[in-house]
Protein backbone atom coordinates (compact mmCIF):
# COMPACT_ATOMS: atom_id res chain seq x y z
CA UNK A 1 0.00 0.00 0.00
CA UNK A 2 1.40 3.87 -0.51
CA UNK A 3 0.77 6.97 1.61
CA UNK A 4 -1.99 8.29 -0.42
CA UNK A 5 -4.55 7.55 2.25
CA UNK A 6 -2.73 9.45 5.02
CA UNK A 7 -2.03 12.59 2.53
CA UNK A 8 -5.71 12.38 2.05
CA UNK A 9 -6.92 12.70 5.45
CA UNK A 10 -3.84 15.78 6.18
CA UNK A 11 -5.72 17.51 3.47
CA UNK A 12 -9.04 16.85 5.26
CA UNK A 13 -6.84 18.27 8.60
CA UNK A 14 -5.70 21.40 6.74
CA UNK A 15 -9.21 22.18 5.45
CA UNK A 16 -10.43 21.79 8.76
CA UNK A 17 -7.39 24.04 10.55
CA UNK A 18 -6.36 21.50 12.69
CA UNK A 19 -2.27 21.93 11.21
CA UNK A 20 -0.52 19.97 13.60
CA UNK A 21 -2.79 17.06 12.85
CA UNK A 22 -2.46 17.60 8.72
CA UNK A 23 1.29 17.90 9.56
CA UNK A 24 1.38 14.30 10.95
CA UNK A 25 -0.81 12.58 8.34
CA UNK A 26 1.52 14.23 6.01
CA UNK A 27 4.16 13.17 7.32
CA UNK A 28 3.20 9.50 8.02
CA UNK A 29 1.94 9.35 4.21
CA UNK A 30 5.05 11.02 3.18
CA UNK A 31 6.94 7.77 5.12
CA UNK A 32 5.05 4.84 3.38
CA UNK A 33 6.36 6.21 -0.03
CA UNK A 34 4.31 5.50 -3.30
CA UNK A 35 2.81 8.87 -3.57
CA UNK A 36 2.39 10.28 -6.74
CA UNK A 37 1.20 13.93 -5.13
CA UNK A 38 4.86 13.63 -3.09
CA UNK A 39 5.47 17.32 -4.74
CA UNK A 40 2.42 19.14 -3.70
CA UNK A 41 2.13 16.87 0.08
CA UNK A 42 5.58 18.89 0.44
CA UNK A 43 3.60 22.40 -1.12
CA UNK A 44 0.88 21.54 1.82
CA UNK A 45 3.25 21.29 4.62
CA UNK A 46 5.22 24.59 3.65
CA UNK A 47 1.87 26.29 3.36
CA UNK A 48 1.04 25.33 6.66
CA UNK A 49 4.41 26.64 8.49
CA UNK A 50 4.00 30.06 6.77
CA UNK A 51 0.35 30.56 8.69
CA UNK A 52 1.44 29.00 11.52
CA UNK A 53 4.33 32.00 10.93
CA UNK A 54 1.51 34.24 10.70
CA UNK A 55 -0.50 33.51 13.72
CA UNK A 56 2.49 33.40 15.42
CA UNK A 57 3.69 36.95 14.26
CA UNK A 58 6.55 36.01 12.25
CA UNK A 59 5.48 37.29 9.14
CA UNK A 60 9.43 38.26 8.22
CA UNK A 61 9.54 36.00 5.11
CA UNK A 62 5.96 37.44 3.82
CA UNK A 63 2.60 35.36 3.69
CA UNK A 64 0.93 33.44 1.52
CA UNK A 65 -2.19 34.32 1.91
Amino acid sequence: TTGEALVKVGEAWLGHGQYEKAIDAFDKGLAKGGLKIQDETNINKGKIQEIKNVINGDNSRGTIL
